[in-house]
């Protein structure tokens, strides 16, 4: 689930979620930027649905403060929410074992 604290309210969340059939959202990316260099950036904010489809979502990060926190944002929409693909350095063209067979050294 991407909960990184171990205590007794992570146990809730998980034990109510599979009871429940709740959905986690997030960005999946650090909300927590922490100012101690021994500390690492932590995903703190996501939201806890039911019934809502992912689909109808669309995730935000909010960048508007300046904060060692980024909190994030869920527009709901009653039509599906239309994403960009994300960039990827790999797609079917360029697999790294089609490369391999097809450009020797």
């Amino acid at each position: 689930m991407g909960l990184s604290f171990n205590n007794s309210k992570r146990q809730k969340i998980i034990k109510d979620n599979s009871r429940k059939n709740y959905s986690f959202l997030s960005t999946g990316t650090p909300t927590y930027w922490p100012t101690d260099g021994n500390k690492i950036p932590d995903l703190l904010d996501f939201f806890v649905t039911n019934a809502i489809s992912s689909t109808h979502t669309d995730i935000q990060s909010s960048y508007d403060l300046t904060s060692d926190h980024s909190p994030i944002i869920a527009p709901l929409s009653t039509t599906v929410v239309v994403r960009k693909p994300t960039a990827r350095l790999q797609n079917s063209k360029n697999k790294l074992g089609y490369l391999q067979t097809n450009n020797p050294r």
